[in-house]
């Protein structure tokens, strides 16, 4: 028994002293390699030690015959080239971990030598473009060069997408510096500064989470060049003619514990380089994010939308500046400060003539309107970060801004000229904890809480004003409304997450809180200076949401089967007071909402995902209110107070090929939502005002659509095509002028395409189309349709690497049943000094100098023909200098 033991004790003791050294033999889009391992004392390189080969999924394991100091390890194979290295300083009992990635083998036939131009290569859940590979020259900002990168795309907003997807943060070096606010750096920081764009799948900003839950998300992390990494910026100072210009400054800096992004920008040249947008009917990114969480904002502040693009009709005095910065206070913590201020003047004049036809009625009125619009914005955000326990992780985030519109106008409603002054102003307060503790290599658990606070009052003064009841023809000196809604939310969630074998677990609880609050009063100002209001045009609300909420789900995923479903129960608790009429109403109700996932990969580049969703909604609080509020100086709107929950069913069907690495993309999406219920509009409109009245119909709407996107690259051609299209159909009800409840359907059809051609290393050509047609119509009623076609030809040419040019022809057919055509030539000169450290650029806008711009707009009731005024030609030279 004691030799036995003995026995035992050495060959225990001879394993444990061994040296073993193991890893992962993988190509550079990230598949594993069959290779031959080879083994090598330094003291003799020419002859090999020992020798292994990797298994089918490229790993290899190697024990050392004796203990060794040092080793040079070799990898080969066939197809790449042999990968070596030197490993230094083995302890003993000690287990080495070393991967390698090969690069495929430049094979030489003769004269011919065949190489591969990797543009875009992956890496695991990483993909990786080349941002060089991708330039024509033209690119300024970041923005630019993310519009050419394969699957990704930028909404009109900002939004950043991939495949369809809207990205989680984009980050810069590793580090989210912008946190929600990252157009600050996609439309503002140098492209020259980019070596890489990484696209990161299944990105999870938890680091104590990953491999536990499985992450949908994606983020894109913008990696710098080298040399790069200390300080570094560009200026520029644009003068044009008849009182044009443009100023723009950044400065980037990067080190051990700061990293820091500035800008300041002042234009009038229609750009806007902020986050925020108060000229289009498109929600910023920003607001986008925050919506649920912030009061309303009900008094209308001007018409400023059109199809063109912002530098062409923005009349704009904007100033712009944003401090980002992240500071490493330790290795494991980080405090994260971001600030910006936004000062403008946006200007519009617009006309109108618009043509009802209801109830075998038809009418046209005239409209017009000088708008002047100054907004002001401050906005702070911090986030701090600990992350020095290994198993417990928290952190806080908070965030101020404060908002104020004031906005002038001189309308003409019909033969009435008035003046209009409003005064918007949003205040907004954010705070947010969370916490995570790991409970191990399978489990966590995390909590959040939120506290956010808004409010949004206005004041909107009308002269002369105008009378909301058709019988009273006396004289309304003025028209003053006042609005005003406060939102206070809070929310605390706790998450319990557990991963075993293929599936994931997920449990939630938590409790949400919702209090609305709403004040508004319409009065009327008469010719002896009489106000007059009453109950009709007033509103006193209290709108309380309370409920305690318990989620689970759970997800499946392994081999090419995936599988996700989740529940949602909620107890709902509903309070309302109208102080005004005196009327309470308190409901209880429990909801529960599934959803379903089902996820089938054909192969890495292809799968196909089906789901349904049950959706149930309570009201919102701008649903709700039933007092008459003057929203324009013809507008009026209110609502039929209901408390129905609104209940949708959505289903969807995607096929996708993304082979990114041949640059080769198919998405075939298709959509359903069925609604139980419903909001509709009934509306009341003569040739003074229009009054639309929110009510809910308990019978609902429904509508469908069909998307294909589809990208491929011809490497003979040297030319990307690419395809989009889209056609929808809805179904919907309204009611005009006291008429009954009319079905309505409408069919949307979209069309874009466009192809990029690298006719030589010194030419690019870009064609863009875009075809557009909508109709609606009423069932037995009339048929309303027009269409619409633009095309933008961009041509590129670098006579050299310091000189470059670029011309951009525009045209664009607003309606395609009239002969209204209009064409814009814009063009830019640049050359650079021989360091590229001094850029001078002379740049052409609207060089023909298009005044106005005529728009077609249709509903199921109405033709509108509207025009705006373009800003005028001018000739811009400016420098800019990059340290």
């Amino acid at each position: 028994m004691k030799k036995l033991i003995l026995l035992l004790f050495f060959l225990i003791s001879q394993y444990s002293n061994s040296q073993i050294i193991k890893g992962t033999i993988l190509d550079s889009n990230g598949n594993p390699v069959t290779a031959n391992i080879l083994i090598k004392k330094p003291q003799t390189p020419q002859l090999i030690y020992q020798f292994a080969t990797t298994d089918s999924r490229g790993d290899y394991f190697v024990k050392l015959k004796e203990p060794l100091d040092s080793v040079i390890i070799a990898v080969t194979s066939y197809a790449y080239e042999t990968n070596e290295k030197h490993l230094k300083i083995l302890k003993n009992s000690e287990t080495i971990i070393l991967d390698f990635e090969l690069q495929t083998r430049i094979t030489a036939l003769k004269e011919v030598v065949i190489t591969e131009n990797k543009k875009i290569t992956r890496k695991k859940d990483t993909i990786v473009y080349d941002s060089e590979k991708f330039k024509d020259g033209s690119e300024k900002v970041v923005e630019d060069l993310l519009k050419k990168l394969p699957g990704i795309k930028i909404s009109e907003n900002g939004e950043i997408k991939f495949n369809g997807k809207s990205i989680k943060k984009m980050l810069l070096d590793g580090d989210d510096l912008f946190d929600n606010q990252y157009i600050v750096g996609s439309k503002n920081m140098d492209a020259a500064l980019l070596d890489k764009v990484e696209v990161i799948e299944k990105y999870s900003e938890n680091s104590l989470l990953k491999g536990i839950y499985d992450s949908e998300d994606v983020a894109i992390n913008l990696k710098l060049k080298k040399g790069k990494s200390e300080f570094s910026g560009n200026s520029k100072l644009g003068l044009g003619y008849k009182n044009k210009y443009d100023f723009n400054t950044t400065g980037i800096i990067i080190n051990a514990k700061i990293k820091g992004f500035g800008v300041a920008t002042y234009n009038n040249v229609g750009l806007n380089n902020s986050p925020y947008d108060f000229y289009s009917n498109n929600v910023s990114f920003e607001d986008l994010k925050e919506n649920n969480s912030t009061a309303k904002s009900l008094i209308n502040q001007g018409n400023f939308y059109s199809p063109l693009e912002d530098k062409f009709h923005r009349i704009n005095k904007t100033f712009y500046s944003s401090f980002n910065s992240l500071y490493k206070l330790s290795k494991k913590t980080i405090l994260k400060v971001n600030l910006g201020i936004y000062d403008d003047q946006l200007s519009r004049n617009n006309k109108e003539e618009t043509t009802i036809t209801a109830n075998n009625e038809t009418f046209t009125f005239y409209q017009s309107e000088n708008n002047v619009k100054s907004p002001k914005l401050y906005d702070g955000n911090i986030h701090f970060e600990n992350k020095e326990k290994e198993k417990l992780h928290w952190e806080y985030s908070g965030k101020l801004k404060y908002q104020e519109i004031n906005f002038w106008s001189n309308s003409i409603n019909e033969s009435l000229k008035q003046n209009n002054q409003i005064t918007s102003i949003n205040r907004y307060e954010k705070h947010h904890f969370n916490l995570t503790k790991k409970i191990s290599d399978k489990s966590a658990f995390t909590t959040q809480t939120n506290f956010i606070k808004s409010s949004a009052p206005q004041q909107f003064t009308l002269s002369p004003g105008i009378s909301i009841n058709e019988s009273d023809d006396s004289y309304v000196q003025q028209n003053n409304q006042d609005s005003r809604f406060d939102k206070i939310t809070f929310s605390s969630t706790s998450n319990y997450l557990h991963t075993f074998n293929s599936c994931t677990w997920q449990v939630q609880a938590g409790f949400f809180s919702i209090q609305n609050k709403l004040k508004s009063l319409l009065r009327t100002v008469s010719e002896n200076e009489e106000a007059f209001s009453n109950i009709d045009y007033s509103n006193d609300l209290k709108y309380n949401l309370n409920f305690p909420f318990f989620n689970t789900n759970w997800s499946y995923n392994k081999n090419k089967i995936g599988l996700r479903i989740n529940l949602e129960s909620k107890y709902f608790t509903i309070n309302i007071e109208d102080l005004i009429r005196q009327k309470t109403v308190f409901e209880n109700e429990m909801i529960v909402s599934p959803s379903l996932q089902f996820i089938y990969k054909f192969s890495q580049n292809t799968q196909i995902n089906s789901s349904y969703s049950f959706n149930q909604n309570a009201p919102m609080e701008n649903n709700l209110f039933v007092g008459i509020i003057q929203t324009g100086y013809r507008s009026f709107l209110n609502n039929e107070f209901n408390l129905g929950f609104l209940k949708t069913h959505a289903y969807g069907i995607n096929f996708n090929y993304n082979d990114l690495y041949h640059q080769n993309r198919l998405s075939v999406q298709l959509q359903h939502n069925q609604r139980d219920n419903n909001y509709f509009i009934r509306s009341l409109i003569n040739n003074e005002i229009s009054t639309t009245t929110a009510f809910l119909l308990n019978n609902g709407n429904q509508d469908y659509s069909a998307t294909i996107n589809a990208e491929k690259y011809i490497h003979s051609l040297r030319t990307t095509f690419e395809f989009n299209t889209r056609y929808s159909i809805s179904y919907t009800k309204n009611s005009i002028n006291a008429a009954a409840i009319r079905d309505i359907v409408s069919r949307n059809t979209l069309f874009d395409f466009s192809m990029r051609i690298k006719l030589d290393k010194n030419t690019f050509v870009e064609n863009k189309s875009y075809f557009m047609h909508y109709a609606t119509v009423v069932q037995g009623g009339n048929e309303n349709r027009f269409s619409s076609l633009k095309n933008a030809l961009k041509l590129v040419y670098n006579l050299d690497k310091r000189i470059k040019t670029a011309t951009v022809l525009n045209f664009i057919s607003p309606d395609l049943s009239v002969e209204n055509n209009y064409l814009f030539l814009d063009t830019e000169i640049t050359f650079s000094s021989k360091n590229k450290k001094i850029e001078y650029s002379l740049l052409g806008r609207n060089l023909t100098n298009n005044k106005n711009f005529e728009t077609i707009s249709i509903s199921d009731f109405s033709r509108s023909i509207s025009s705006h005024n373009l800003i005028n030609r001018f000739v811009m030279v400016s420098v800019g200098f990059r340290f």
